[in-house]
């Protein structure tokens, strides 16, 4: 089993995702930017963990799917949600579902960074083959800009914080050559989630949306993770740990 997917696998770590029940202001944002169109839509939604996002689009949407390639994930969600449908699917394999399948397509929670970068572009192209023409895309991704920010170290005014942090800064020192980071375009890195047990995708924002505008993504806007508007010329800069693509079929 990949390293990645047996960390989504852990009970624990299952439990954690099972009890989440909110939204990130950015998704907020799409809520109230679709509005009334939801009740017509067909959504898919990837990734979706122990069902965060569930309760705030199911009900809204005129068919929802909910997807993760995590058997005890889905569990969860249908232990939680035991009238919504949910599968056990890879991103990077959705032959279950025809081209064309799906008005509203999310991927929340920085869930496609959790695959390497050859995969993480198969995962792209079959989400656009199920989203349907004029379809609308929606993912949060690690912003590589963060590197120097995430690699700083941080004092606290209590002790058992400031051992954590030193730990932490000597890990991620240890792990990652943060001098080839800063000079590359996207990178796996060892950022210290679940306890450094996740490799994760950063990359950059314009590099994102070539990549996007590449496989034939149209329309890409870009929406803050920490106040969750959308981000017009300012985004090639920000240091935001990650940020939100928002494009069409």
């Amino acid at each position: 089993m990949e390293p990645n997917k047996e960390t989504y696998e852990n009970k624990g770590i299952v439990k954690v995702y099972k009890n989440a029940l909110y939204l990130d202001r950015a998704e907020l944002v799409l809520l109230c930017k679709l509005d009334d169109k939801l009740k017509s839509m067909r959504m898919l939604d990837i990734g979706v963990g122990g069902g965060r996002t569930t309760c705030f689009f199911a009900s809204r949407v005129a068919s929802y799917t909910g997807i993760d390639y995590s058997e005890s994930m889905i569990k969860a969600c249908k232990e939680r949600f035991p009238k919504e449908k949910f599968l056990i699917c890879d991103v990077r394999n959705m032959d279950v579902f025809d081209d064309n399948s799906f008005d509203l397509v999310l991927f929340s929670f920085n869930g496609l960074d959790y695959l390497p970068h050859e995969d993480r572009l198969k995962a792209l192209k079959e989400i656009k083959r199920v989203c349907r023409q004029e379809g609308i895309f929606f993912f949060s991704s690690h912003n590589l800009k963060h590197i120097d920010e995430a690699f700083r170290f941080k004092w606290s005014i209590s002790l058992i914080l400031t051992l954590s942090n030193i730990r932490k800064y000597i890990l991620l020192r240890m792990k990652n050559n943060k001098k080839r980071l800063m000079n590359m375009k996207y990178a796996i890195v060892i950022d210290g989630t679940h306890n450094f047990k996740i490799a994760t995708h950063y990359i950059l924002a314009d590099e994102q949306v070539n990549q996007l505008s590449d496989l034939g993504f149209k329309n890409i806007k870009i929406f803050s993770s920490i106040h969750g508007l959308e981000m017009e010329n300012n985004f090639y800069n920000t240091k935001e740990p990650w940020l939100y693509y928002l494009c069409t079929k």
